[in-house]
Formats: C-alpha cells, structure tokens, sequence
C-alpha cells in the first residue's frame, strides 16, 4: 500500500510539474557601441501567461542590477496575486456557467528601443498585464543610464 501510494504522489508531482512550465533563456545583442544580452523568462501554467525580457549590459553592473531588482519586483508582484485572481475568476464564471476554460492572467515585460550613446543608455520599457477584466492595462517606464557617472539620470 505504501509504495502504491508513492508511486502515485511520484505521478501527480510529474503532472503538475509538465502542466507548468518555467524557462529562461538569453541573447546576446549590441547597439554598436555597447553589448548587452536579453534575458527572457516565460512562464506557462493555467493561470498565468508571463513572457519578461530586459537587457543586462556588459560593463554596467549597477545598472545591470537595477534593471533586474525592478523587474522581478514587478514581475513576482503580479504572480504573487494571479493563482487567486485566477481561481476566483474562475469560480465566479463557473457559476454563472460558463463551460470553457477560463483563460490565464497575462504579464508581459519588453524593452525596445534600446539606444545607447557615449555617454548615455536610453531604455523603454512596456508592460502589459491582463488581470482578467474587459481589457488588459500597458504601462512604460523610460530609463536613461549616464554611463560616465554610472548612474541613472532620468526614470519616469
């Protein structure tokens, strides 16, 4: 009986971990002057839809750090609420009886353009996120990095 039920905890931890998926990936670009790579996160489950991406920079470490401490922040804020917006949603359409499957929240993060001067590094970033409504919700935070004085000089 014991490994019978082993056996079968093994199987749904292999269910659940095929139902969600969770990568990383990077490549590697440059804008002439200054090399970076786009670091990608995508996340696919029922719930959630996420697809990050934002530049890491050679040489500009702080920078660098920046960019992925207000990322992630964003980013694990809209996870850390979407399982149980999700659920909620679902259960709400549920009894109204609605038969399909209820879609996932959606987040995605992008950065384009990228320009990057002698003295400058100039980013826009989109974000999108989708939390179930009528219609999702786009948001842009421009950033530009003065790279003589290593620090960031604009951040609207």
């Amino acid at each position: 009986m014991k490994i019978r039920n082993i056996i079968h905890f093994g199987i749904i931890v292999l269910l659940c971990m095929a139902a969600t998926s969770c990568k990383s990936s990077s490549a590697k670009k440059s804008t002439g002057l200054i090399s970076y790579e786009m670091v990608s996160i995508t996340e696919t489950n029922e719930y959630l839809e996420a697809d990050v991406t934002y530049p890491q920079f050679k040489k500009f470490n702080s920078l660098n750090k920046e960019i992925a401490r207000n990322i992630s922040a964003l980013h694990d804020a809209f996870k850390a609420t979407a399982q149980q917006s999700w659920q909620e949603i679902d259960a709400m359409r549920k009894s109204y009886g609605a038969t399909e499957n209820t879609p996932p929240l959606v987040h995605y993060i992008s950065c384009d353009p990228i320009i990057a001067g002698p003295q400058y590094i100039s980013m826009l970033f989109t974000i999108y996120q989708d939390e179930g409504g009528a219609h999702g919700e786009t948001l842009l935070q421009s950033v530009t990095y003065d790279t003589k004085l290593k620090k960031n000089c604009i951040n609207y």
